[in-house]
């Protein structure tokens, strides 16, 4: 089943665990720090 089609049938669990899945596979890739910060800016702990 393709996103958009997941989209189309509006299969909002499903979707939520494709985005959840990529994420996982995006932040194994990516260095540590990278991650850390990554994290930082998704709980807004960022000080500007």
């Amino acid at each position: 089943m393709t996103l958009d089609r997941i989209v189309a049938e509006e299969e909002w669990e499903l979707m939520s665990l494709c985005l959840l899945l990529g994420m996982l596979r995006s932040s194994l890739a990516m260095p540590q720090d990278a991650l850390t910060e990554l994290l930082e800016v998704l709980e807004g702990d960022l000080d500007e």
